[in-house]
């Protein structure tokens, strides 16, 4: 062809022989100096620039975000992650992190309205000793209402399921712990701040509360004879029996997660000042008088019974104040309550100055039941290789309980529990239990046959110890020697802490999830944020990335479409380089053969469709709807996930290998178009292939390749997939035929005039195509059978099981996303 092409320009130029005139430009040219560093050079330069601006393609961050949108799309529509009782959807909040969902290795969970369902029942309760709750329930207790002062039909007939007969008969005694359990009873109906709202059809109470535990502490206390009836800006009225007891608010010392409890300052009826406190022990025991404490060793000894049944405990106690303490007091709060700067500091520091010397009247226990599916898919996770760490606040009885019903403890597992009161005895701990098991590694979290999995449980106090500069190395290695983690007593700040312990020391992908405002802070601190729409309102959710009703959505959430999400990303970004890397390294071949003049092999128009009519749509449809497996396969074998938490579909070296073949694709089919149409003589005056001629030819080729690569790659071949890959071959052939005529009405891309009509004709055009494509499929093929055959992945032997199970129940291909 570029002989034929010289010819003619010898004969135009008036030059009779063509090598002379190769011979006389040879020496021409020799006779110029040029400089290297001149404007030539810098002009050539440029020149390749423009040339190969197309290499990195500028249209993968739009196919990108086009994809993650879809597969947000499909998250939202999920029906298998609709919870209907809520009428709560999934929610992606930002489609950004759906690949992250696939490669995900630790999750930190809350427990409460995380794992549990967040909807209380009074269970258990101590008073003055006396532990109330035990009996069997074998039969709802009968329970005669007037006889005991209820007045049932102005509250909820169904307040709380209670068994337990004692209780209403030493409410009805004049000893002195029937004292004391009436005094309890009363602290229940007045520190909180519950409102009571009438219904108007029925005239029954329903409590709206902040938090389900004060909802439940509320409702025990009415079936129990203490009816909470009305609350104004000032006073809280308590209904017992016939009669209207009126307890004017004093002050609200109100809970938050720091202080871990709350109390009222209430004038009773009789005119007394008495400070009313519930909270968690630790801090509710370190404010109790040093003397006259005849319930504190029993109770103990009750709240760590009543943790070991997986029950959340509150202490109560009380304390009778002076007038006149009071009111000095009680200047020094509204001084710190009208603060502008450091108001929570300052109020903090006032009721540390009330709440002291406390009388403790005892304890109550309330039930948090287990959401469902929450074992399954605790177990199912752990398959997947996610290690899973759950802060809570509760004690380290109720978390360890919980943990064995939730499946994240088993019995081969040995627990290493960390309650150290200072620094240097956590330290001793940590050293001690690092030499123990330093042999253990990362990796290697299931132990061996002789030695089980780890599991280590740290309360609130030694890991603020632990989390100090100079310990939190160790506390992170010893933890991920450990295959669960339960943290106890925590803060939202050390929950906080820890998740950016892992992240930044590990390097890996976290995902925190929770269902409250104290699990904020936890959320927005790891990579991926999970908010559970629950009972404590939408804090959680809305600070979230991606929004679930259930604990249990969490597994397809993951495995599912974190998985399809992470591999469909990978493929479109590894795609997107090979077809532009394939189409400029043809051009880049050509360079050879035209004297690096930057001359352009393809008609200028249709270069620049490339990226957004030819090849952007296929892959945006295999980015959508290409599945590798259904996901009942996936979720059938957990163990795949873990291809994503070693990015074996995206990498350096994966990248790379793309790559290497695109860029001998590119050298295949140039040298084959090149050799076909060299000596080719296409029309009967002589003429050979010109310069688009030849351009429009490779072009073809490239078209041809990039579709076949796009099905190969394709593991199930929807209706979409075909659209992709065939559709726009067709949609090729059509740019060719129609701008190929009207390209000189158009008024540009005159140079492509009538091109296709004048090769396609030519049956050196068609074997180039049938030979590049032979070739290509050939080579494409026989590296993924060598793959599957020799070095078969997981997901490879899943693919031939369900592939085998599809064709004995005869089943249709399935098209869904």
């Amino acid at each position: 062809g570029l002989e034929m092409e010289g010819l003619l320009f010898c004969e135009n130029v008036g030059v009779n022989n063509f090598d002379d005139f190769l011979i006389d430009s040879w020496e021409v040219s020799s006779s110029f100096s040029v400089d290297p560093f001149g404007a030539d050079s810098a002009s050539s330069i440029i020149t390749f620039i423009i040339l190969y601006n197309n290499l990195i393609p500028i249209s993968l961050y739009v196919c990108i975000e086009m994809v993650k949108f879809g597969q947000a799309f499909f998250i939202n529509n999920d029906v298998k992650m609709y919870h209907a009782e809520s009428d709560t959807p999934a929610l992606a909040r930002t489609s950004n992190l759906n690949e992250e969902l696939g490669q995900v290795q630790y999750i930190f969970s809350d427990k409460t309205g995380t794992l549990t369902c967040n909807k209380m029942e009074f269970k258990r309760c101590t008073f003055a000793g006396n532990s109330y709750g035990e009996s069997e329930p074998e039969k709802e207790l009968e329970v005669d209402t007037q006889e005991l002062d209820v007045p049932m039909d102005n509250v909820q007939k169904k307040l709380i399921e209670w068994y337990d007969e004692r209780m209403f008969n030493d409410l009805k005694n004049d000893s002195e712990e029937s004292q004391v359990l009436r005094e309890a009873m009363l602290l229940l109906s007045v520190c909180h701040t519950v409102i009571p709202e009438i219904e108007k059809n029925t005239e029954n109470i329903i409590y709206q509360a902040s938090s389900p535990d004060e909802a439940a502490l509320v409702k025990a206390a009415a079936f129990f004879g203490y009816v909470f009836t009305k609350r104004t800006p000032k006073t809280v009225s308590i209904k017992k029996g016939d009669e209207e007891l009126e307890f004017k608010i004093l002050n609200v010392l109100e809970f938050t997660n720091v202080r871990k409890r709350m109390s009222v300052i209430v004038r009773t009826p009789e005119g007394k000042i008495v400070l009313y406190t519930k909270g968690a022990d630790t801090v509710i025991y370190e404010r109790l008088r040093s003397s006259d404490q005849p319930y504190r060793d029993v109770t103990r000894h009750h709240l760590d019974n009543f943790a070991k049944e997986g029950l959340r405990t509150l202490c109560l106690a009380k304390a009778e104040l002076d007038e006149k303490n009071y009111e000095k007091w009680n200047k020094i709060f509204e001084a710190a309550a009208t603060k502008i700067g450091g108001r929570e500091e300052a109020l903090e520091a006032a009721a540390e100055m009330i709440e002291k010397d406390l009388l403790l009247l005892g304890a109550t226990a309330v039930e948090d039941k287990l959401q469902d599916g929450v074992p399954e898919a605790i177990a199912t996770l752990a398959q997947a290789g996610i290690k899973i760490w759950v802060l809570t606040g509760d004690k380290q009885e109720t978390a360890i309980n919980i943990g064995y019903s939730c499946k994240l403890l088993t019995e081969n597992m040995k627990q290493l529990i960390l309650n150290k009161d200072t620094k240097a005895e956590t330290e001793k701990k940590l050293n001690e239990l690092l030499e123990e098991y330093k042999d253990r590694t990362i990796e290697d979290v299931e132990g061996s046959d002789e030695e089980g999995p780890l599991a280590m449980i740290i309360d609130g106090g030694t890991l603020q110890h632990a989390l100090e500069d100079d310990l939190k190395k160790k506390l992170l290695e010893l933890g991920t020697k450990c295959k669960a983690v339960i943290c106890c007593r925590v803060s939202p700040l050390q929950k906080a802490q820890v998740v950016q312990l892992v992240r930044q020391g590990l390097k890996s992908i976290t995902l925190a999830i929770g269902d409250g405002a104290n699990d904020v802070s936890m959320i927005q601190a790891a990579h991926l944020g999970i908010g559970i729409s629950g009972e404590e309102g939408l804090q959680a959710a809305r600070a979230s990335d991606y929004a679930i009703a259930q604990f249990r959505f969490l597994v397809r959430l993951l495995l599912v479409h974190g998985r399809w999400s992470y591999r469909r990303t990978s493929k479109v970004i590894l795609y997107s380089f090979y077809k532009n890397v394939l189409l400029q390294f043809t051009q880049f071949y050509f360079v050879f053969l035209n004297g690096y003049s930057g001359q352009i092999l393809f008609e200028q128009w249709t270069l620049a469709v490339y990226n957004v009519i030819f090849t952007l749509v296929p892959i945006l449809l295999f980015g959508l709807q290409d599945q590798d497996l259904g996901a009942e396969k996936i979720l059938q074998f957990p163990q795949l996930y873990k291809s994503g938490q070693k990015g074996q579909h995206f990498n350096f070296r994966i990248f790379w290998k793309w790559m290497a073949n695109a860029i001998f694709s590119a050298f295949i089919i140039f040298a084959i178009c090149e050799l076909a149409t060299m000596h080719d003589v296409w029309s009967p005056n002589g003429k050979s292939m010109d310069l688009y001629s030849t351009g429009t030819l490779i072009y073809t080729c490239i078209i041809l390749t990039v579709s076949l690569k796009l099905g190969i790659e394709a593991k199930r071949w929807t209706i979409f997939i075909h659209i992709g890959v065939w559709g726009f071959i067709f949609v090729w052939i059509l740019w060719m035929l129609i701008f190929g005529v009207f390209a000189t009405k158009l008024n540009f891309g005159t140079a492509f005039f009538y091109v296709p009509y004048n090769t396609i004709p030519n049956a050196t055009y068609f074997f180039s195509w049938i030979l590049v494509v032979v070739v290509m499929f050939l080579r494409e093929s026989a590296w993924k059978y060598f793959k599957r055959t020799y070095l078969p992945r997981p997901y490879h032997l899943v693919q031939e099981v369900e592939a085998k199970e599809r064709q004995q129940k005869g089943a249709s291909l399935n098209f869904s996303p």
